[in-house]
């Protein structure tokens, strides 16, 4: 536990001894850094990394449930007394009679063998401590593993034989290799590979030391479904999710439709299927509240959360294309779909497609990064809710005060470090408003939703981006309404209008852009082409949708409450 520079050395120094060694650690970055192969200490370390990778040896990890079957567990203590003692206390559960933990401190750190068993029984360990060896190390600093560089104080005589057995085992091992460098490589490796680990789903079974690293967990999803008045699309919705192409490696446990404060048939159409149909009857807290509801009950135990609205519909394989992203990216914390506005008629809807499908451009363009893991359909990591939970200090992951929960979910994933992005080859059918009335209050909260959260977090790493995005936003309007005021005083003046050709270029380039972006919208019509083609009716949407968030910015400034 703990791959900062000592942690990382000492598991390097284990797989050479001949151990199977999980890297786990809570930062994200510093996992997706070490699976693929950078260490950021040193080309020698990059080299026994690579190797090690290569070998199957060394599996870095921010899953926890991957210590399950452990002989022994070293926490580098780099961070105090408390830190440590949080660290002892993930890995508690996992402590099984006969396995060993040593906390590797430096010399005065404070940390006491003694206060071990109290953690191990404050953190549910099965066995309430006993049979566990319990030992502190203190680290001298010179880099090597005998007992002599090791002032081991056990908690009991057996539990100081483990521990310096423990460091003279790897001792030997150094002492095999003269010089050390012999176990390396050469030269560093120049593309170390990406080694892709499937979460397991449940706790993975006791892997003997020294064995290979090899594992054929089954990721477990869970869905969440909040429906609120969704008579006439949770069929399909249902029918969706219960049509999915799992592969070998995956597995929806349950899908939970939570129906919400509804008054129509949403849950008697809903028990029709084999789900399991939560009823909220008096939710304050509305989509989040129903969201956490059914996260409560039903979706802590499995390896990822899918949630989704009760109006979209997926593909067959949309599922099992975002759980493969969550599996082959350590770092991600969340991953969306990339979703289309359902067909049908109506000029609300054919602006909506377009507009969805300019965006899903724009994400590619970005390699499908994302500022808000969408709720239309979102797929997160267990592990990262659960620091959430933590980061936030209440017992839901979602924010029942935030406009859109969405949003402020895929803040807070930031601040704790996980990247969020867009499943490629996930696709989902959602349903737009279908009126100009329903998309100004649907537009209208997320614009004042989104300002919100950035006014109430301030300059951080999570929101800069999208603060500068905002402050480019205001410019734009500024120097549009500054145009219109020119044209304006220019009509009233009778000043004469003249053009130049070359001052086409400009409308001709944005012209192509939008046929080229509609042409590979998903079933388009030639109402959706004749459309783009006439470039005023899609520049008064933009206008419409300007004014919609200048609105959210000016009840966001005055303070004003704004409810769903």
């Amino acid at each position: 536990m703990g791959q900062g520079p000592a942690g990382l050395r000492l598991a390097l120094q284990a797989v050479r001894a001949g151990f199977l060694v999980i890297g786990l650690d809570r930062d994200a970055r510093r996992i997706g850094r070490l699976s693929h192969g950078r260490s950021d200490l040193d080309r020698t370390t990059d080299a026994a990394l690579a190797a090690a990778l290569r070998d199957g040896r060394y599996v870095p990890t921010a899953d926890r449930r991957f210590a399950e079957g452990f002989d022994t567990a070293v926490v580098v203590a780099a961070a105090g007394p408390a830190e440590t003692n949080r660290s002892v206390a993930a890995l508690a559960p996992y402590a099984r009679p006969g396995t060993t933990m040593i906390i590797q401190a430096p010399p005065g750190s404070g940390v006491e063998p003694q206060l071990v068993p109290t953690i191990l029984v404050d953190a549910g360990n099965p066995a309430g401590g006993r049979g566990v060896a319990v030992a502190v190390a203190a680290d001298s600093g010179r880099g090597r593993h005998s007992a002599a560089d090791r002032a081991v104080d056990g908690l009991d005589a057996r539990s100081t034989a483990s521990a310096t057995a423990f460091y003279r085992e790897l001792a030997a091992a150094a002492l095999l290799a003269d010089p050390p460098t012999q176990f390396l490589p050469a030269q560093p490796v120049p593309d170390p590979p990406t080694l892709r680990f499937p979460r397991p789903a449940i706790p993975a079974q006791r892997v003997p030391a020294r064995a290979a690293a090899t594992r054929t967990a089954v990721s477990t999803v869970t869905v969440i479904v909040p429906a609120h008045n969704e008579e006439e699309g949770i069929a399909s919705t249902i029918e969706g999710l219960l049509a999915q192409d799992a592969p070998e490696w995956l597995r929806i446990t349950d899908v939970v439709v939570v129906v919400n404060n509804s008054t129509d048939r949403t849950a008697e159409i809903a028990r029709r299927y084999p789900v399991t149909v939560l009823e909220m009857l008096h939710n304050p807290h509305k989509k989040s509240g129903a969201m956490n509801h059914g996260w409560q009950q039903h979706g802590r135990g499995s390896d990822f959360v899918l949630t989704m609205d009760a109006d979209t519909v997926l593909l067959p394989d949309t599922v099992e294309k975002m759980a493969k992203e969550l599996v082959e990216n350590p770092v991600l914390g969340a991953v969306c779909s990339r979703y289309w506005a359902k067909g049908g008629r109506g000029l609300v809807r054919r602006l909506q497609r377009l507009e969805y499908a300019r965006y899903d451009d724009l994400r590619e363009l970005r390699g499908w990064k994302v500022n808000v893991a969408s709720g239309a359909a979102a797929m997160y990591r267990q592990l990262a809710l659960q620091e959430v939970v933590e980061l936030r200090g209440k017992p839901e992951p979602w924010d029942n005060e935030s406009l859109i929960e969405d949003y402020a979910l895929t803040l807070d994933l930031k601040s704790r470090g996980w990247q969020v992005g867009a499943a490629r080859g996930a696709h989902v059918y959602t349903e737009p408003p279908t009126t100009f009335r329903a998309l100004w209050r649907q537009r209208l909260r997320w614009g004042r939703g989104g300002m919100d959260e950035c006014l109430k977090r301030g300059w951080t790493r999570a929101t800069r981006r999208d603060i500068l995005a905002y402050a480019l936003f205001s410019m734009s309007v500024f120097f549009r309404v500054l145009w219109i005021l020119m044209l304006v005083l220019m009509l009233v003046y009778a000043v004469p209008l003249r053009y130049a050709l070359i001052g086409l270029v400009p409308v001709a380039v944005m012209w192509a852009e939008r046929v080229t972006s509609a042409w590979r919208l998903r079933d388009r019509t030639a109402g959706d082409m004749a459309l783009v083609a006439v470039l005023v009716v899609e520049d008064l949407y933009g206008f419409f949708l300007e004014l919609c968030a200048v609105a959210a910015a000016s009840k966001c400034l005055r303070g004003k409450r704004q409810a769903w």
